[in-house]
């Protein structure tokens, strides 16, 4: 009888510490042991506090990848929708389209990880009309570095939130005299102004 006393109390001494362990587990430990993410959600929030009648809020995926030295690979594309009429065409918008490929490195603190990254993008307008091809204009490229916090939810899922602004040469035209010609110029571009959404790992 003493001996089942005594293993009892061992099996709740053990129960005990390692429940208490657990409760010093934070979510995001199990977050680094996955080598693959996937994230989707609202993009360029910001622009919600703004009077901008034509603000078209955006979706965005993206896909990330550990490397064996802790960084990770991401390949994103974002864009906003919008069906117009044009004295009776449909025409569907999707700008602006942009695809983006980087990389980042997640700094974690208990359920909290933060991300710096940066981004080359591919930024065009897609417009298709339902009778005529795809048209592709406004194109431009550049860089894009961001920073992002994320919260676990659980061991394989969190909340993310990001701002990404990039700079780079757009084509634009010009008119000179009768002539409209092509130029590059240098502007700012939103890729991800305040975005939020999830991330699954696997």
């Amino acid at each position: 009888m003493y001996t089942i006393r005594i293993f009892l109390l061992s099996i709740c001494l053990v129960f005990g510490v390692y429940s208490h362990g657990q409760n010093h587990l934070f979510k995001t430990d199990s977050l680094q042991n996955f080598s693959k993410g996937f994230g989707y959600g609202a993009a360029n929030l910001i622009e919600i506090a703004s009077k901008n009648s034509s603000y078209r809020p955006q979706i965005y995926l993206d896909f990330t990848s550990k490397t064996s030295k802790g960084f990770y690979y991401r390949a994103g594309i974002s864009l906003s929708y919008k069906r117009v009429n044009q004295t009776g065409l449909i025409v569907n918008e999707f700008l602006p389209t942009n695809i983006t490929i980087g990389a980042e490195k997640h700094y974690y603190h208990k359920d909290l990880y933060f991300v710096l990254g940066a981004d080359l993008f591919y930024s065009m307008s897609v417009r298709k009309s339902r009778l005529g091809p795809f048209q592709f204009d406004d194109y431009g490229v550049g860089v894009a570095p961001y920073v992002g916090l994320g919260y676990a939810l659980r061991n394989d899922l969190s909340l993310f939130t990001q701002y990404e602004a990039g700079v780079g040469y757009f084509r634009e035209f010009v008119g000179v005299g009768l002539v409209t010609q092509t130029t590059l110029a240098v502007r700012f571009a939103p890729i991800r102004n305040l975005s939020f959404g999830v991330r699954h790992f696997f």
